[in-house]
């Protein structure tokens, strides 16, 4: 009898409403998360490890494909705006490239993305924006207090190179002048 209540079928398969909670999970996941294809699959798999639930292959694609049908689930969509929000907070292209791939988009799918961003501002200038990004919110470089000799000036572009920012962005950065650095902030804050 306690068998019955459970869920499972006497002949010990999984309950026909186990389907419906792994999707009623994946909603509620989406709702509070964006995700990819893949971070969803790994996420299902785990609550359907953790819940002791019966999950196929088949029955994780087809409930993945009817997500996708119904578009919560865009992995294009997901590349574009996980990429947004790093440019905001001043990723590098380098650290934008190795985030999606670590989420799960595929190598063609990141070169889309980023090349939709570049042909729109160019390479260059995206990795200045977010170079200066990270350069005002940490005060280093042109946005030190203090002005600094040669070991600081070194220190500072060090860490931004940590970041992933090539060294020339960051010595165009660094070499800009005031008038520069304000006519960029102007574009940081009409673009984004």
């Amino acid at each position: 009898m306690l068998a019955m209540l459970s869920g499972a079928t006497r002949e010990g398969s999984p309950p026909e409403h186990c389907d419906v909670r792994l999707r009623d999970y994946a909603l509620n996941y989406l709702a509070r998360f964006p995700a990819s294809v893949t971070k969803l699959r790994i996420v299902l798999l785990r609550r359907a490890r953790l819940k002791e639930q019966i999950l196929t292959s088949e029955g994780l694609a087809s409930l993945i494909g009817e997500l996708q049908r119904s578009g919560y689930v865009d992995d294009e969509r997901f590349a574009l705006a996980r990429t947004r929000s790093l440019l905001r907070r001043g990723a590098s292209l380098f650290e934008i490239r190795s985030k999606l791939a670590r989420d799960g988009i595929a190598a063609s799918q990141i070169k889309e993305t980023l090349a939709s961003f570049v042909v729109k501002e160019g390479s260059e200038a995206l990795e200045l924006v977010a170079a200066m990004r990270v350069a005002r919110k940490r005060a280093i470089g042109p946005f030190r207090r203090t002005n600094g000799d040669y070991a600081v000036r070194q220190k500072d572009m060090a860490a931004l190179a940590r970041k992933g920012f090539s060294y020339g962005v960051l010595r165009r950065l660094f070499d800009a002048s005031e008038e520069e650095l304000e006519m960029w902030q102007k574009n940081i804050e009409e673009e984004y």
